[in-house]
This record gives structure tokens, sequence and C-alpha cells, in this order.
């Protein structure tokens, strides 16, 4: 074959897998996503396929209780929520008690703030109305909302496209490794390696987190249904999507809360929703230690927590699950790419040694 031909296939291959490529660009979030989870239940189905043979149906049903567990639950919340929100005008806002509430208690805290300002000789009412606090916020928030309705439609494409090709790569993976063996880029050890690597990794962080944030997210909305607060299904929202934050957690709503019942006079209200965020964060240690194994290192919680606000930058919600994927595949497949880890060479070099001093010396 030559130059010119070899120019030319090369170049009608560009093109077709470019216009691929362009065609599930719109999907490039689930389709990571999707493939990410894969990873994450590959080891499960493989545990459960040595005792049964029905592959498909086991994928299947595997695909269907994270539908029914997870995703549906989830999607039912945040569409009664998304359907509330789009009934919501600035206008009626305002004339909602919780408005009030928070308004009354906004005012509170400024005027404690105010005198104590005084007592420096430093006025703050001169420089800041806590009165239209308030409306300007909904000022900006009212057209979130709103962009956040219209844009219903395609999240439920979204995640219609998520559903599918999880099935799809659960049903293919090995067919996509023997791509990859095919493609030599690795070595057959490395590669498997890289694959275990992925699987443990994203096993690790999607369950961790998932069970980390629905625990947590009932403790607070149940803790908040003590004290007598409505709108529970947004507490649950809210503090379902804060527990995925590395070092803040469910901290902002249940202290916002508890913080909200001491300046009404309910302190023992502000002290359940207290006791409620200390259930939430030691069940958030027990869990990541039962799933986690002793042997891995975890990531430093500012490091997380930069690698997230990025991922949710770049990704919008996937970015939840993204972040922290690719935060513990950089710091951890570097001893895949760069061979054996220094505990291994160690190691290694260790025992070479003591075999050298298990050998017979002999004389000259």
């Amino acid at each position: 074959m030559n130059d010119r031909e070899v120019i030319f296939k090369y170049a009608i291959l560009s093109v077709v897998y470019i216009a691929f490529l362009f065609l599930f660009w719109p999907f490039k979030t689930s389709l990571l996503l999707a493939s990410l989870f894969a990873l994450s239940m590959t080891p499960l189905l493989n545990k459960w396929l040595k005792k049964t043979k029905k592959e498909k149906l086991l994928i299947f049903l595997m695909v269907s209780g994270l539908i029914l567990i997870i995703i549906a639950p989830l999607t039912l919340i945040i569409t009664k929520g998304i359907l509330n929100i789009a009934q919501l005008q600035q206008e009626t806002i305002a004339q909602m008690p919780v408005y009030k509430n928070v308004e009354e208690t906004l005012t509170k805290v400024w005027h404690f703030l105010s005198d104590i300002s005084m007592r420096f000789n430093f006025d703050l009412r001169e420089d800041f109305d806590v009165q239209s606090l308030l409306p300007r916020v909904l000022s900006v928030v009212i057209p979130w909302l709103t962009a956040l309705v219209t844009n219903f439609p395609e999240f439920l494409l979204q995640l219609f496209i998520f559903v599918t090709s999880l099935y799809f790569f659960l049903l293919k993976r090995r067919e996509f490794l023997e791509w990859f063996k095919d493609r030599r880029l690795l070595s057959d050890d490395s590669l498997h390696k890289l694959v275990d690597l992925l699987q443990r990794v994203c096993y690790t962080v999607v369950f961790s987190t998932l069970v980390v944030a629905a625990v947590q997210a009932t403790i607070i909305t149940v803790a908040a249904s003590i004290a007598g607060f409505g709108n529970l299904v947004m507490i649950f929202i809210l503090t379902f999507f804060m527990a995925f934050v590395p070092v803040v957690g469910s901290v902002p709503v249940s202290g916002a809360l508890a913080l909200f019942s001491f300046l009404q006079g309910e302190a023992g209200d502000g002290a359940i929703m207290l006791v409620g965020l200390g259930i939430a964060g030691s069940i958030d240690n027990i869990i990541r230690a039962y799933i986690l194994t002793s042997d891995e290192e975890s990531l430093h919680p500012l490091v997380s927590l930069v690698a997230l606000i990025g991922a949710l930058a770049m990704f919008g919600i996937p970015g939840l699950f993204l972040g922290p994927i690719v935060t513990e595949l950089a710091f951890a497949i570097g001893k895949i790419m760069n061979g054996n880890s220094l505990a291994d060479q160690v190691a290694a070099a260790e025992a070479e040694a003591e075999e050298h001093e298990s050998k017979p010396q002999h004389s000259p």
C-alpha cells in the first residue's frame, strides 16, 4: 500500500469517526456517567454470575433495581419540586409564610449585628439595607428556576440515554475489553490492572456517595419533620445534593434549620436539628469506613472539594459523581502506568535481599 492510499484511508476513517462523535456529543455526559456506573456495577455482576448463567436477565434486574431504588424516587422528587417551582412568581413567593419567616429572621439577625457595630461607633445600616436583600435574591433565583423548568424535558431525555447506555455497556463489557486488547495499547497485565482500578474506584465512589447522601437526607428530613418544618421534599432534595460536597455535607441545611428554630425561640426544635446533624455526620463516617477498604488512601478533603467544584462547573449535576471519580483515578492511575507502586518495589527489593542472604556463601 503506497503513501497516497494510506493517507486516503486514514482521511476516510477520520471523517467517519468525527461524524460519529458529533452524533453522540450532545449526550456525552450521560454516556460518560453510564460508563462509570457500568464499571461500578461490573464487580457485583461478575459475582452474581457465578450463581446463575442468565446474564441478560441479571443485567436487566440490576438496572431495574437501580431505577426503582434510586433514579425513580429521586426523579419524582425533582419533578414535584420543579412543578411547584413552575407555579411560583416573585409576587407569590413574597406572600408565602416561609418567605415572611425568613425575612423576619434576617431582620432579627441584622438588628443584632447592628447593635454590636454601634458599640464600636460603626453603623451598618447606612451601608446596607436588609429589607432589599430577599427581593434582589429573588430577582436572580426566579429566572434560574424558570430555566430549570424549561430544560426539564432535556433532563428526561438524558436520563433515558443514561439508562439504555448503562444496560448496553454492561451487556457488551467483554467486547469492549477485547477491543482494547486488540489495539495493544497496553500489555494484558497493565490493562487488567487498569480495569480493576477503574472498577474499584467507581464502585467505591458511586455507592458510598449515593448511600451516604440518601441516609443523611433521610435523617435530616425525619428530624425536620419531628421539629415541625414543612416542605420536607425540598429539604430532602437540598440535603441529598449537599451531602455530595466534601467537608460541607449536610451541615448547611440542618444548620440553617437549627439556627432558624433558635431565632424563633424554639430551642427544642433547634436541638432536634442539631441531634439530627450529629447522627448524620456519624453515619457518614460509619458507611464510608464500611465501604472503603483499610488499605485505600483517602484524598485530602480540600482536594476533593476543589475537584468537585470544577466538575460541577464543567458537567453540572453529573459532576457530583464525575468529580470524585476522576480525582481518585488521577491519584491512583500512575501506579498502573508506571508499573508497580513504590511499596511494591520496596517489597520486591526486600524479597530479593532476603533471597540473596539465604544463599550459601562459598569461600574463595
